[in-house]
């Protein structure tokens, strides 16, 4: 009887030590990814490879002519300092639509383009041509100023979604 009361008062501490550490320290389950994160993983898989960077844009009217005061958004791929777009909206985006400059001191690009294609909340296309002065914000995020072919000036600001 003696024995089996000294296993107990041995065994007890040594059980909640063990069950303290495994409750305190335990890593939490990881959670199964979202739907969203699945959705963009199956996206890229099927995509395949980018050569470059695939960047999403907006630009904002900051001098409104009247036809003109609609807000434009689009996308572009960049490689070797080279724009380019889709002959036609979801097609390889292979066109050769501009150039960028950049300045590695300033953190600071000047992009200039031929025929920048943007689409108006009715889906309705609109080909631009202009220059972009442009800072980056950190490696995701650029804005700056774009200034068209017809003096008008826009806001944009563009993000890199994919490389």
């Amino acid at each position: 009887m003696f024995l089996k009361a000294k296993l107990f008062c041995i065994a007890l501490p040594l059980f909640l030590l063990t069950w303290t550490a495994n409750t305190l320290f335990a890593q939490p389950p990881k959670a199964p990814p979202g739907k969203a994160a699945r959705d963009y993983e199956k996206m890229a898989n099927e995509a395949g490879a980018v050569n470059g960077a695939i960047w999403r844009y907006r630009l904002e009217p900051l001098n409104q002519r009247e036809g003109q005061n609609q807000e434009l958004r689009g996308g572009f791929r960049v490689a070797d300092l080279k724009f380019y777009q889709a002959e036609e909206p979801g097609g390889e985006m292979s066109k050769l639509i501009g150039q960028s400059k950049p300045d590695l001191k300033t953190k600071t690009t000047i992009a200039e383009f031929e025929t920048l294609r943007g689409f108006n909340i009715m889906k309705e296309p609109k080909d631009l041509k202009g220059k972009a002065q442009l800072k980056f914000i950190d490696r995701l995020n650029m804005e700056g100023t774009f200034i068209g072919s017809d003096g008008l000036m826009w806001k944009m600001s563009a993000k890199r979604v994919r490389e």
